[in-house]
């Protein structure tokens, strides 16, 4: 039996948590909704070499971007599988830049204070993927 769940309570719930922590949010959904006209250079680290992931921050810090954006895959979600909370927290150091952690798992709910944890500045979760 599928069980019915009530998204907007959950979002409001999340959304609860973040703004506890003064995170910023952007729940994306399948609507394109243009609410800030403010352009942000946000390199991926995903681009990096995976075994040096220090010179890919570094070339972000030289190279003038003003984010440091990070794709989280957790295999489910999308079937790619990348970083975690444990390189959030390893590269957090590296940079003054704001960490734009990208969350492309299955119930974000579950996992979300492990980011803010680790240095997130801003998080950006699917609401299609929350419980």
């Amino acid at each position: 039996m599928v069980e019915k769940v009530n998204k907007g309570k959950i979002i409001d719930r999340l959304i609860g948590l973040f703004v506890k922590k003064s995170i910023f949010i952007k729940i994306l959904k399948n609507v394109s909704i243009s609410v800030m006209e403010i352009k942000y250079i946000a390199p991926s680290l995903l681009s990096a070499d995976f075994s040096d992931l220090k010179s890919g921050v570094e070339l972000i810090n030289k190279s003038g971007g003003d984010l440091v954006h990070i794709d989280v895959m957790d295999g489910h979600f999308v079937p790619v599988i990348t970083f975690g909370s444990k390189v959030v927290a390893d590269i957090r150091p590296l940079t003054k830049l704001p960490l734009d952690v990208h969350l492309m798992v299955e119930k974000p709910e579950l996992i979300v204070n492990n980011f803010i944890d680790a240095g997130a500045d801003i998080i950006t979760f699917h609401y299609e993927a929350a419980i």
